[in-house]
């Protein structure tokens, strides 16, 4: 069996997701897999925010009003 740790991080995850106080290790992982893939979905976004930014900055989307504005909510939308 599990120790259980003494850790009010770790405590407040467990409550939060019902989990048995031997359960905090497997509940800290739960966290941790989020934090993870929270950071790489911001990672993405980010990319894509600045990649949509390069388009408009681009002459040739500057040219064209449809495209120039599709780019511009499409970042814009991710400002939010």
């Amino acid at each position: 069996m599990a120790e259980a740790i003494d850790d009010p991080a770790l405590r407040w995850v467990a409550s939060h997701f019902m989990l048995e106080p031997t359960c905090y290790f497997l509940g800290a992982f739960i966290v941790i897999m989020a934090e993870l893939y929270l950071l790489e979905k911001l990672k993405s976004v980010e990319q894509t925010f600045n990649e949509l930014t390069r388009r408009l900055a681009d002459p040739d989307t500057a040219s064209n009003p449809d495209e120039y504005q599709k780019i511009a909510k499409s970042r814009s939308s991710l400002e939010e």
